[in-house]
């Protein structure tokens, strides 16, 4: 019998350490969706940075042409 008691015993804390698991993984897959929303957020704003540059150089060099005449060399 008591190796039965034992045995159900060992299966508690197995049950029990099996749900801290499975609570924990939960925890750190629900950061990786977010993190991963973040990414793609991110991703957008250097998108829209990228583009606002290049806008800026453009009219940058347009400005330029136009106050001096000159197309600006490289």
């Amino acid at each position: 019998m008591s190796d039965q008691a034992d045995t159900q015993e060992e299966i508690k804390k197995l049950r029990a350490e099996f749900n801290e698991f499975r609570t924990e993984m939960n925890e750190l897959l629900d950061i990786f969706r977010a993190s991963k929303g973040f990414i793609k957020v991110a991703g957008r704003i250097g998108q829209l940075i990228k583009w606002a540059a290049g806008l800026g150089i453009s009219v940058g060099a347009l400005w330029y042409f136009l106050k001096t005449g000159h197309w600006p060399e490289h």
